[in-house]
């Protein structure tokens, strides 16, 4: 038994010392660490260095990638063939521009605008205006509040003006 779990030792040591003398395939950054990918199956000479760093279908070995596809020549293809070529090219073709352009496909086919679109409007519309009208009635309330005390005070200032008066009259 003893045996065992030294040589189960031996192997995690040796484990350690590959990794160590060899180069980790790619470092992936974790916000809590960095993890080290070491490979060990047989695509090592499919995936190089600069590879890693490309998206997945312009790796080499990949199903998509220029080693793996063939090179069609439109000529040398009879009718069927070449319209499917062009079918597909030009299917291709449209779907790019369509993903490069989405946004504004998307609102020029209306796809992004509410179905009650025009009712959320004149909601907000509505709310804005009696927003107003309760402004404006706040202000004419406070000017007449205003008014009415500097009213008052005129009227005091008149009452003292003729108490005064009619007390140096006596």
């Amino acid at each position: 038994m003893a045996d065992s779990t030294t040589s189960a030792s031996d192997v995690r040591l040796e484990l350690q010392q590959q990794r160590h003398n060899k180069q980790p395939k790619r470092l992936v950054y974790f916000s809590d660490g960095v993890l080290e990918e070491y490979s060990s199956s047989d695509n090592d000479e499919l995936v190089g260095p600069d590879d890693a760093r490309r998206p997945m279908h312009t790796r080499r070995g990949g199903k998509n990638s220029a080693d793996s596809q063939r090179i069609i020549d439109p000529h040398s293809l009879t009718w069927l063939p070449w319209f499917w070529y062009y079918s597909c090219r030009l299917g291709r073709g449209l779907l790019r521009s369509a993903d490069y352009c989405g946004e504004r496909v998307a609102w020029f086919l209306g796809i992004t605008t509410p179905k009650y679109g025009y009712i959320i409007r004149e909601f907000h519309r509505i709310k804005e205006e009696e927003e107003k009208e309760r402004l404006e009635q706040e202000a004419e309330l406070e000017a007449r509040q205003r008014y009415e005390a500097e009213q008052q005070q005129q009227q005091q200032q008149q009452r003292q003006k003729t108490v005064t008066a009619s007390a140096s009259d006596s």
